[in-house]
């Protein structure tokens, strides 16, 4: 049963809790489908655990990672090397491996299409970028992937040092903003648990905690250097 924790499990648990919210807003799947410009067939398999909203939906997102690169911006070497370490944990298939790798490199679109791109802004913890979790070849290849990702004019980066004394949570999440009509919503990652809300104290208390890391990370123009210094380190 411990592979019901991996990805598919996860998005089957997203799914739920986004149809909670469709109908305790006594919204039917046509209207807000309609409302997130993309066919109610696409939100259907949303709910159901076939696809992820932030991949269709999403205007607008802000998240915090605290302990490896956030998803978005990972390279299929360093993706595959996560899933691969928590293989044996999780009791999962090399199929498993292969599709969640090539389910998270097509997640990338969301950000890199030269149409309406998704206005990303990511805080990661100095650990999420320090921590070994493959060769230094491939961890070399990844500081170079989030410089590049960085290079987008819709992209923010941020890393909050080890040495900055400030607010921190351990939870990972993201603050997922859509069109003018639709709430916000705020979804929080744990070991074994998602959590989704768009309850507005919710949602503020997590605008709060991003904007306090916001506040203490180096600026957005000292990413690069700093990746490149960590990069040193790995030669």
């Amino acid at each position: 049963m411990a592979a019901k924790r991996g990805a598919t499990f996860r998005r089957r648990e997203l799914g739920k809790e986004l149809r909670k919210l469709r109908e305790k807003r006594d919204l039917t799947i046509q209207e807000v489908a309609r409302e997130l410009k993309f066919s109610h067939s696409k939100l259907a398999r949303v709910e159901i655990g076939e696809n992820d909203l932030p991949r269709v939906g999403a205007e607008a997102m802000r998240a915090y990672q605290p302990s490896f690169v956030f998803g978005f911006f990972q390279t299929e070497a360093y993706a595959r090397a996560l899933y691969q370490l928590a293989k044996p944990i999780d009791e999962t298939t090399t199929e498993y491996v292969d599709t969640n790798v090539q389910l998270r490199m097509e997640r990338k679109e969301l950000i890199t299409r030269s149409v309406d791109p998704v206005k990303l802004r990511v805080i990661m913890d100095e650990s999420a970028v320090r921590r070994m979790v493959a060769s230094r070849e491939v961890m070399r290849e990844q500081y170079a992937e989030i410089v590049a990702m960085g290079e987008l004019e819709n992209v923010t980066i941020q890393i909050l040092p080890h040495d900055v004394l400030t607010y921190r949570t351990e939870s990972n999440f993201v603050l997922i903003d859509f069109s003018e009509t639709l709430a916000p919503v705020v979804q929080i990652d744990q070991w074994n648990t998602i959590s989704v809300s768009d309850e507005r104290s919710d949602v503020l208390r997590t605008i709060r905690r991003f904007d306090a890391m916001r506040d203490s990370a180096l600026p957005p123009a000292h990413t690069a250097g700093f990746l490149k210094k960590l990069t040193t380190e790995w030669t």
